[in-house]
């Protein structure tokens, strides 16, 4: 979602971004800048997903990385082992 859909959400919930910060104990810059994506809290952008009740990678795509589990290298080995044992 742009910037503008997300505020758009935000207030046709009836909600605006002072009430957000002010839940959170935050300043309304600091929702301003992840909505713009300015800075990165993953915290914050929960909280907007959660307000317009939307999952957070359809409001916030480039969060995936940041929620993808990590799996780690014996995993990967063994994930990769798999996925090629299926070409030969």
């Amino acid at each position: 979602m742009t910037p503008k859909d997300i505020s758009k959400a935000i207030n046709k919930k009836g909600f605006d971004q002072g009430a957000i910060a002010h839940a959170l104990n935050c300043s309304t810059s600091l929702i301003s800048k992840i909505i713009n994506r300015k800075a990165i809290s993953m915290r914050v952008a929960k909280v907007v997903a959660l307000t317009i009740e939307l999952p957070l990678l359809e409001v916030f795509p480039e969060y995936e990385r940041l929620v993808r589990p990590t799996l780690t290298k014996e995993q990967q080995r063994e994930a990769l082992k798999s996925k090629f044992s299926e070409l030969f």
